[in-house]
């Protein structure tokens, strides 16, 4: 599970299926429950990932924090569900640590679905977390 919270921002991406592809294991779809609050606001939908691209986001989330720890400029890292009703970009903040999230969430497959646009900052401190729930998400088995 991945759980985030800025400020008075949570977003938070629960697995409840898994969709396996036997042939091309990097195929197998993950379904998540997407829940993303604000005070005045409250949105929750499914959403698939495919265990690709997962694994891959987690690889660059670790290099992305390691740039972080040690200081060191790392590219922008990014996470879309597969038929993009979630988009997470990370990118480094102008001082020591700190990372801008810009997320984009569409809680329908649809051209007409209403789009959340918001972003949101955090710190170094969160991606120990992140690394867990995504390595919890990408192993998860119904």
């Amino acid at each position: 599970m991945i759980d985030i919270t800025s400020g008075d921002r949570h977003l938070k991406l629960t697995p409840y299926e898994r969709l396996t592809e036997p042939e091309v294991p990097a195929y197998s779809r993950i379904m998540v429950w997407v829940e993303f609050s604000i005070p005045v606001l409250k949105t929750e939908f499914a959403a698939e990932f495919f265990v690709g691209q997962l694994e891959q986001f987690r690889n660059d989330t670790h290099a992305f924090h390691q740039a972080l720890t040690t200081g060191i400029k790392s590219k922008d890292i990014s996470l879309t569900s597969a038929f993009e009703q979630v988009m997470l970009k990370f990118h480094q903040a102008h001082f020591a640590g700190a990372v801008g999230v810009s997320m984009v969430l569409k809680p329908e497959n649809h051209a007409d679905s209403i789009t959340l646009d918001d972003s949101f900052d955090i710190d170094e401190s969160y991606f120990p977390d992140l690394l867990s729930g995504l390595d919890d998400i990408i192993s998860w088995q119904n």
